[in-house]
């Protein structure tokens, strides 16, 4: 995806891409919203965008592209998504971000689980946000922005990203090489989740299931069909 991918994502979203393709990123941004709307892949761009040595940005292609798509960038800081994050992982993150950038630019740090952070983790973090290194931008992530510290809040830009459209998420599975008429069935159930909706595609015991679901339910033509289809489903009552 690029940032043009986003621009009918809301104003905030919109308002961010522009900033960093202008170069002139805020310090720290907060991007919230429901699971798999591609937060992480907005925050993301904006990293990229920042080592990008290319025409049109993020560009892919460059070797500072590669470098980070690859995770090896040097001067991109990345706590992934995890259960918790401890305030010895935070230390260790603050601590890296006190030398210079290696290649004399900017340097990033994505948090992708500003939620999961523990209440001392984030504390260390909010005394890194007040006075930043040089040069030093934050982009955090969370589906739940109420756990995240209101003096976190407040010392970055937030930007609320809404759920994907239908007929958007829709466009960019079949896009992605989904059969159609599944890419709609998806679009239609996972709620504005792109991220959703590719987790389903790929999970076979799922769309197994929804076959063995269907079929009981076929037979299903009076009251008394009832308990033939849930005997059916006995094995599967967990999930079905």
């Amino acid at each position: 995806m690029r940032f043009e991918d986003f621009a009918e994502r809301g104003a905030a979203a919109r308002s961010l891409c522009e900033a960093f393709l202008a170069g002139a990123p805020s310090h720290a941004t907060l991007v919230t919203g429901p699971p798999g709307i591609g937060k992480r892949t907005l925050a993301n761009l904006c990293c990229q965008s920042l080592f990008c040595t290319g025409a049109w940005k993020p560009c892919g292609e460059c070797p500072a592209c590669r470098r980070y798509l690859a995770g090896s960038h040097p001067d991109a800081h990345r706590i992934p998504e995890k259960k918790s994050v401890g305030v010895d992982e935070v230390r260790a993150l603050t601590l890296a971000l006190q030398s210079a950038a290696y290649e004399g630019g900017y340097k990033t740090v994505l948090i992708e689980c500003a939620g999961r952070m523990t209440v001392q983790a984030q504390n260390s973090l909010l005394k890194t946000l007040e006075e930043p290194p040089p040069r030093t931008v934050f982009l955090l992530t969370t589906a739940d922005i109420g756990e995240v510290l209101p003096t976190i809040q407040s010392r970055c830009g937030i930007v609320r990203m809404p759920p994907m459209a239908r007929e958007r998420v829709e466009a960019i599975l079949v896009a992605r090489g989904i059969e159609a008429g599944r890419a709609a069935w998806l679009a239609a159930h996972t709620h504005g989740s792109i991220g959703q909706a590719l987790r389903m595609h790929g999970d076979e015991g799922f769309w197994a299931l929804r076959d063995r679901v269907f079929r009981a339910m076929e037979g299903v033509t009076a009251a008394d069909d009832v308990l033939t289809a849930m005997n059916t489903l006995k094995d599967d009552r967990g999930d079905a």
